[in-house]
């Protein structure tokens, strides 16, 4: 396959072509797993993949339980679907044991006292959906602690522009970056310890960053394309900025 063709595939793979996914679990579900370091970049990215949504759907499935926030791949937090956790522990579980064993031994967390705290925390939880990290504390102090393969639909024509948010899947889940890095745009985007920023990505390649800030009423949005855009580019952008604002439910300022 060659780039263009790889781009296509995991636009379409990532759902930010097209998508059917009306509930933000449905799309939890289909990744898998989504990072949620960043909890508002998060909503947006599942936000992305769905047919049309606000910020408001997204946290209202996050408050009610029907997607968890939660350390399920490694210490990062990840979005996961409630029916998926318990497989995902198992899977990762031996892993993570491996990379957090020093603060284990540090803070002499061995396997009696981790099953105290199971306990604790399972009797604390059995009234109610969900406590506080203070309550759950608490609890504690007072008892003792991807991807697929099916083929882009033919005739299915690329989204233009995507304005992803930090940690997006559609860039952190793939090793090999190369088809959408290619190019000197590439070069351009500065990462901390191989995190991204907010990216530009126009026919799934990279062209540039871009910064949210917001109040009550609107949001800005400082674009900073990495080359200069031409006039379907740009409406393009102009067009992807205005539905993260429709997502937010405010009116958008692009600078």
């Amino acid at each position: 396959m060659n780039s263009s063709e790889i781009v296509q595939q995991r636009l379409h793979n990532q759902r930010l072509t097209s998508s059917e996914f009306k509930k933000p679990v449905e799309v939890v579900k289909w990744l898998g797993a989504v990072q949620a370091q960043d909890f508002h970049g998060a909503k947006w990215a599942i936000a992305q993949r769905m047919r049309d949504t606000t910020n408001t759907v997204v946290e209202e499935a996050y408050n009610k339980g029907r997607i968890v926030r939660t350390h399920i791949m490694r210490p990062t937090r990840h979005f996961v679907a409630p029916d998926d956790i318990r497989w995902l522990l198992e899977l990762t579980a031996p892993r993570v044991n491996i990379g957090c064993g020093s603060n284990y031994r540090k803070l002499e967390l061995d396997e009696r006292i981790l099953r105290k705290c199971n306990k604790a925390l399972a009797r604390a939880l059995h009234a109610t959906q969900h406590l506080t990290r203070a309550a759950l504390r608490e609890s504690l102090d007072g008892r003792v602690h991807w991807s697929t393969l099916s083929r882009l639909p033919a005739g299915r024509s690329l989204q233009l522009a995507n304005l992803l948010p930090a940690f997006d899947e559609y860039l952190v889940a793939y090793r090999d970056r190369k088809a959408v890095f290619e190019g000197p745009d590439g070069k351009m985007l500065n990462t901390v310890n191989g995190i991204f920023a907010p990216t530009i990505i126009i026919d799934g390649k990279l062209a540039g960053s871009w910064k949210p800030a917001k109040d009550n009423r609107s949001v800005m949005i400082d674009l900073n394309p990495f080359r200069p855009l031409n006039s379907p580019e740009r409406l393009a952008v102009v067009k992807a900025a205005s539905r993260y604002a429709s997502f937010l439910g405010l009116t958008a300022t692009i600078m």
